[in-house]
């Protein structure tokens, strides 16, 4: 089977792509000892840019680093799920 088109939802319109987000955000957040419950994460953050929910946590946390810094380490790992896919399955790919 090849693979003859591939489409990516970054918003959730059509894949729920949320719990993948709390789950990196709380990997990030762990390194500073804090945690975001579910309905945490449904409340303030689903939906929003990630530059906006790195500059509320480190404001509401008060962690010891600025929202640049904190959005930087969550987007290497949205990042290589991309680059894995590109890498494997659509080095011919075009972008349409």
């Amino acid at each position: 089977m090849s693979i003859q088109a591939v489409l990516f939802d970054h918003d959730g319109t059509l894949v729920n792509s949320e719990p993948v987000h709390l789950e990196l955000w709380n990997s990030v957040l762990s390194t500073y000892g804090f945690q975001l419950s579910d309905r945490q994460y449904k409340d303030l953050y689903a939906g929003l840019p990630t530059p906006a929910n790195a500059s509320d946590l480190v404001s509401r946390f008060g962690l010891s680093t600025d929202a640049i810094a904190l959005a930087s380490a969550v987007l290497p790992s949205m990042n290589a799920a991309c680059d894995y896919i590109q890498r494997v399955y659509l080095d011919s790919a075009r972008e349409a």
